[in-house]
């Protein structure tokens, strides 16, 4: 039978190597720092070869490699940051420590498929609790089969790629102009890679098939045989999406690792460090509530790294969308508004008036008239609704009173012929056609739909032509112009040229013969003239003086 002790120690244990599981980066290799002063104090746990704290310590060695490998290279800028971190990056592994590393998970996954996987330190000194039988259930799992597979997949391709991921991941942090031109590796090198491809075994067909793929992308064009641009080849390296990308790779291996946990061990061990809660019952919602609590923050922060990846690749279309949404819907309403200048009380009765219409203008029959003049009633009348919002002339109304009539009361109604409404024709509006005598001017025609904003280089143009020209030339600056202002008229650049100068934008602009000058020109010339005269005056008053 255990001690206390060693059933202490063994709880400290399964707490951490669960919380180093569930936890991601620096936070982890602390969870897996304590794991290993823990486990190492007592050497009795290295004699055992099976249990809950052999594979967890199983697991933890095996995600401490590949973490710091994951992120040994973000940190290279500051070594001395963090002293957890001293394997090589990823990038850097040979061929023979991926195959080591995938053949590690194989044993995990072995390890974990075992009947006594989650066998506690109390079971292990019985006696009894060995058993190296596979659980059937947890063999049919997905995720000891068909995932574990891809991750398996995703290992080999690394293992097969590493002779060569190094130089060009090297070649790749170029920049400037040569970021743009096709890589080009040793010749030794590059050969190695052609040839890789042909003798590539990826133990079955399909799996040779997709390594063989995975390679020739890689190569801008196969028959020659010439490799990517430097940047194009960073981006394939960093691009989540790819099965070259390591962060694609660390995702996988995390997840698979995650559910093996969850599946083995199933309920997460809590430990409360409170003495007056030591005697609450073992399925407490505190610790379910925690690790709910943790679950959500790390889906939230996977969701705001997903995001911030999502930002920098493409841009959101949705404000742009609206926008133009926004717009068209304005412009519909504008048109209905411009098109549809009265309400009538429905559609089809609009038509069968206008035929009866047509039909009692010719003979001149009270008959054929229509009664009601909602036309013109309602000409410059409300926006349009929707047909069964305005109701019928037969509904009942809250506001009407009901009288009651006899039939004797019908009887003695005699309208007589003063009350009659007098019978007047409506008048037909007929649309005049144009006169092919008549020449329009082509500067007063309408050359577009609605109103269209000013570009910059239109105003360009007009501020160019008001320097030249000079203001009031404004048929002169639109033929200047014209490939330009073609589509302008002399009316709207004046307009435009009266809103540039509203605004302040023409207030260092030095006009053709401007009205200021013109005016000073003719005050001095005024000036000169009335100078010239008082001097001839005095010169023949001189001349008189002298005779």
């Amino acid at each position: 039978m255990a001690s206390i002790s060693q059933i202490v120690t063994e709880n400290f244990l399964s707490f951490a190597g669960e919380k180093m599981v569930y936890s991601e980066g620096i936070s982890r290799l602390e969870y897996a720092q304590r794991f290993g002063e823990l486990y190492g104090r007592e050497p009795t746990w290295q004699n055992f070869s099976y249990g809950k704290v052999h594979n967890l310590s199983e697991i933890v060695e095996f995600l401490v490699m590949l973490t710091k490998g994951a992120i040994t290279k973000d940190q290279e800028s500051n070594p001395g940051e963090h002293l957890l971190l001293k394997n090589r990056p990823l990038c850097e592994w040979k061929a023979v420590e991926w195959k080591g590393f995938r053949s590690r998970l194989n044993t995990i996954q072995m390890s974990l498929l075992r009947c006594d996987a989650s066998a506690s330190i109390d079971d292990i000194y019985r006696g009894d609790s060995e058993n190296s039988a596979i659980d059937e259930s947890r063999s049919q799992n997905k995720w000891f089969t068909t995932r574990l597979i891809r991750v398996l997949d995703l290992l080999t391709l690394h293992e097969t790629l590493a002779p060569f991921r190094q130089v060009l991941e090297n070649m790749s942090t170029v920049s400037g102009d040569e970021a743009l031109l096709p890589m080009s590796l040793p010749k030794e090198l590059a050969e190695q890679f052609i040839e890789t491809i042909d003798i590539i075994d990826g133990g079955s067909e399909e799996q040779t098939r997709l390594l063989q793929k995975a390679f020739c992308s890689l190569l801008k064009n196969e028959r020659t045989n010439t490799f990517h641009s430097p940047a194009t080849m960073r981006r394939i390296f960093d691009d989540p999406t790819r099965n070259y990308s390591f962060t694609r790779l660390f995702n996988r291996v995390d997840k698979l690792i995650r559910q093996w946990v969850s599946i083995v061990f199933k309920e997460p061990i809590a430990i409360d460090t409170d003495v007056s809660n030591a005697a609450r019952a073992p399925n407490s919602t505190g610790a379910v509530e925690s690790e709910n609590e943790g679950a959500q923050a790390r889906a939230l922060k996977r969701l705001q790294r997903s995001r911030a990846r999502l930002k920098d690749r493409v841009t959101d279309p949705l404000a742009e969308a609206v926008f133009v949404a926004n717009r068209a819907r304005g412009n519909r309403k504008r048109k209905q508004r411009n098109h549809i200048p009265y309400d009538d009380d429905d559609d089809d009765d609009e038509d069968e008036e206008e035929q009866e219409e047509e039909s009692g203008g010719e003979d001149g029959s009270v008959e054929g008239r229509s009664f009601t003049n909602n036309a013109e009633v309602n000409k410059h009348g409300r926006h349009r609704t929707a047909p069964g919002a305005r109701g019928r002339m037969l509904d009942k109304k809250k506001s009407a009173t009901r009288l009651g009539f006899t039939q004797s009361d019908n009887e003695e109604i005699d309208d007589p012929e003063d009350e009659v409404l007098p019978t007047v024709r409506r008048r037909i509006q007929v649309t005049e056609l144009s006169s092919p005598t008549k020449k329009i001017k082509k500067s007063q025609v309408k050359m577009y739909e609605g109103r269209r904003n000013w570009s910059d280089s239109e105003k360009k143009a007009v501020i160019d032509g008001v320097i030249r020209w000079g203001v009031g030339n404004w048929s002169q600056i639109k033929t200047n112009d014209a490939v330009i202002l073609g589509n302008r008229t002399s009316g709207q650049i004046k307009d435009c040229y009266r809103t540039m100068k509203k605004r302040g934008e023409l207030d260092h602009l030095e006009e053709a013969w401007p009205e200021s000058n013109n005016i000073s020109r003719i005050e001095e010339d005024e000036k000169d003239k009335e100078k010239d005269d008082d001097e001839t005056v005095v010169h023949m008053n001189d001349e008189q003086i002298q005779q």
